[in-house]
């Protein structure tokens, strides 16, 4: 995300000081959590998406926690859609504007299969790796 952006998302809206201190917590976040030293974030954020695309973003988020992998299926049903609203819920994730702090790295395909990411699917390879550790590994498809 360009640096000039930053502040939009992880802006507190109350004045520009407070905005680069979310933005630059933002940073230590996600540096800390490729270092493997943080696995949950606390910067608030906004969204900027669709209510349906907030919804499915927020459940990935609260729902689907370090290590663990679901499906897009299973996102669906967590969410009380059919099965069948698994693309919309694939398209909800690529929409994702704060890649890493909202997790859909952790979604795959139904048979566990790595499918889309904006990042590229090496990095997606990249942040599943770093997220794999002894107590990880749920996997959840269905």
């Amino acid at each position: 995300m360009p640096a000039e952006r930053l502040g939009e998302r992880f802006g507190g809206g109350r004045d520009e000081a407070s905005e680069v201190v979310l933005a630059d917590t933002a940073i230590a976040e996600v540096v800390g959590f490729l270092a493997g030293e943080v696995r949950e974030f606390s910067v608030p954020f906004r969204l900027g998406v669709s209510e349906f695309d907030n919804r499915v973003l927020t459940a990935l988020t609260e729902r689907v926690g370090y290590g663990t992998t679901v499906s897009y299926g299973w996102l669906a049903r967590e969410l009380e859609l059919p099965i069948t609203a698994s693309r919309a819920v694939g398209k909800a994730l690529a929409g994702n504007p704060v890649l890493v702090i909202v997790p859909c790295h952790r979604v795959v395909g139904s048979s566990g299969a790595l499918t889309g990411y904006a990042g590229g699917l090496e990095v997606k390879r990249g942040l599943l790796d770093l997220e794999s550790t002894p107590d990880s590994g749920d996997l959840r498809l269905f």
